[in-house]
């Protein structure tokens, strides 16, 4: 998320545009996102006169004028990139030693199917996991379980922090000071 940039006019010292990812491509220019910094802040060489994208870490933008309601739209689109991420971590292939489980409704339906049952934490199945076929007893079904419970649990909080954090700016620089590196869970669980 550190890689985030706005478009600005610099002859009306306007952003221009939400504060985003590089697109891959923009206007006539292809591959965006390779460019170097300075051929991003100036794009009179593509014929985008006065227009360049600025990292919103670039002190420079602390001069740039914005409106209250750009401000407030910012507060919403940091939020949603962060809500797109946490989601993206949900689905991330989670590891307990050796096994490596990939996090799936369908997944968490059968754990959850599974542990319903009345068994006693030494019985024993076969469950299929993401890089093999592994005997594990009912006791290390529900760790895996309760593992991935706080895994989710960890996940939702880091948004929940950011978002808290994002209400709590006023300011254009306070939104282009923010710690984009939001600190996510470890997906080695055990």
């Amino acid at each position: 998320m550190n890689e985030l940039y706005v478009l600005v006019d610099s002859k009306l010292n306007l952003i221009i545009s939400p504060i985003m990812e590089l697109p891959s491509n923009w206007g006539n220019i292809s591959g965006v996102k390779f460019l170097s910094e300075e051929k991003l802040a100036d794009l009179s060489w593509a014929g985008e006169k006065n227009l360049g994208w600025k990292k919103i870490t670039d002190p420079d933008l602390n001069t740039v004028n914005v409106s209250e309601e750009w401000i407030g739209f910012q507060r919403a689109n940091l939020k949603d990139l962060v809500s797109s991420k946490r989601k993206e971590m949900e689905s991330e292939v989670l590891t307990f030693g050796e096994k490596q489980i990939k996090l799936s409704e369908r997944t968490k339906n059968a754990l959850s199917f599974k542990l319903s049952g009345s068994f006693n934490d030494t019985d024993t199945f076969i469950w299929k996991f993401m890089n093999g076929t592994y005997e594990v007893t009912y006791r290390e079904l529900k760790e895996i379980r309760n593992s991935i419970d706080s895994y989710l649990q960890e996940c939702f909080d880091v948004e929940y922090r950011f978002s808290k954090l994002v209400d709590t700016t006023n300011k254009t620089n306070g939104l282009f000071n923010l710690n984009l590196n939001l600190n996510w869970p470890s997906t080695v669980r055990c």
